[in-house]
């Protein structure tokens, strides 16, 4: 489930700014509702600080089914690039603890501040994109995104 956070006092400023019900403005940031109107509040609640944010779940026990490549330099580690079919892989950069999901070489989203909890809810969603819904990733632990900004310059952490 994809979402913009934002504070209430934002939220509040949102419902007087353009004229409108706090269900409005809810039904906004959460991509409830798709139109002219929901995209300017969306955009109103960006420029206001907002960040976009992604709910995966794991089922239990959860087993990604990928290769995973160490990535060393002077015998540290400093990525893991995981690959998935259809062109789908993951890269983990262990100097920024930062992740980006990617097809066919091109990012695909930018995971910032990524830690160990959330490592499974990122493959997961790899997964279901490399085969398809199967998997059944529900929306539950939150991780933040950048959408596809190529680093993360402290933007953004996982879960709340």
């Amino acid at each position: 489930m994809k979402y913009i956070e934002l504070p209430a006092r934002e939220k509040r400023r949102l419902v007087g700014a353009f004229g409108v019900s706090a269900v409005t403005v809810w039904s906004a940031l959460r991509y409830r509702t798709d139109s002219p109107l929901a995209n300017r509040i969306r955009e109103a609640a960006r420029e206001a600080g907002g960040t976009e944010m992604y709910r995966l779940a794991v089922p239990a026990g959860f087993v990604p089914d990928c290769a995973t490549e160490y990535l060393r330099e002077d015998g540290r580690l400093t990525g893991i690039v995981q690959t998935f079919g259809n062109g789908v892989s993951v890269v983990l950069d262990c100097t920024t603890d930062s992740a980006q999901l990617r097809q066919d070489g091109a990012p695909i989203k930018t995971y910032c501040g990524v830690t160990l909890e959330y490592w499974p809810a990122i493959l997961c969603e790899a997964q279901t994109l490399a085969h398809g819904p199967d998997i059944r990733c529900r929306t539950d632990s939150a991780l933040c995104t950048e959408g596809t900004r190529s680093d993360c310059n402290g933007h953004g952490t996982p879960g709340r």
